[in-house]
């Protein structure tokens, strides 16, 4: 279960870094959310059972009202921003992804068939 829990923060934190990125550093005081999760995940096995469990629910319902006020005042900027973002799939994930025996015919960087 502390495996689960443990993979479970870093997505937190994952999530938490990627909203940082795209609203800034200052949205909803973000950077303050994201040094306490990183701070349960370097010292996760100092921390009982119980703390764990509820710093998860604390940090998902309070990333799920950051999420939700941060779709309420997209810019057209951000949007741009979300589409090229290095963490947003690829047609080259795609189609890794899709077909087993996938393999790239030719072509170099974008050039590729």
């Amino acid at each position: 279960m502390k495996l689960e829990w443990h993979r479970k923060i870093k997505d937190l934190l994952d999530t938490a870094t990627y909203i940082k990125d795209i609203k800034g550093e200052d949205f909803l005081n973000i950077s303050s959310l994201i040094e306490d999760i990183s701070r349960v995940y370097e010292d996760f096995y100092q921390y009982d059972e119980n703390f764990i469990e509820n710093f998860i629910v604390q940090v998902e319902n309070r990333l799920k009202f950051i999420i939700d006020e941060g779709e309420k005042t997209l810019t057209p900027y951000e949007i741009v921003k979300i589409t090229r973002h290095p963490q947003r799939f690829t047609l080259q994930d795609v189609l890794e992804n899709v077909y087993d025996s996938y393999m790239e015919l030719g072509g170099e960087g974008e050039l590729n068939i």
